[in-house]
């Protein structure tokens, strides 16, 4: 949970929270949704990758879900600006 930057073990207070509590509930056990949204999000984002210290298994958590909030018209540009803007700069690592 030291990744988490909404999630704080026990509420879920926004959209960014549950899908960091589905991360870590689903993660240690190697699950297999989390492996299918690995393979979806190095297929997907291509050039549009965003180098930092969030875990690869937890971007594509929010790459995920992020495609499922915004529908099927959203581009890779969106998510690394959400991700950006909405993510990494309105949330604090705890």
């Amino acid at each position: 949970m030291k990744k988490c930057r909404f999630f704080d073990g026990v509420n879920v207070t926004s959209m960014c929270a549950e899908a960091e509590r589905f991360w870590v509930e689903h993660m240690p056990k190697n699950d297999p949704i989390i492996q299918s949204m690995i393979s979806e999000y190095k297929e997907r984002i291509g050039d549009a990758y965003v180098e930092d210290d969030t875990p690869e298994t937890l971007k594509a958590v929010l790459f995920n879900r992020f495609y499922q909030w915004q529908g099927p018209y959203c581009t890779n540009k969106d998510f690394v600006k959400w991700y950006n803007d909405e993510y990494i700069k309105a949330g604090k690592v705890s």
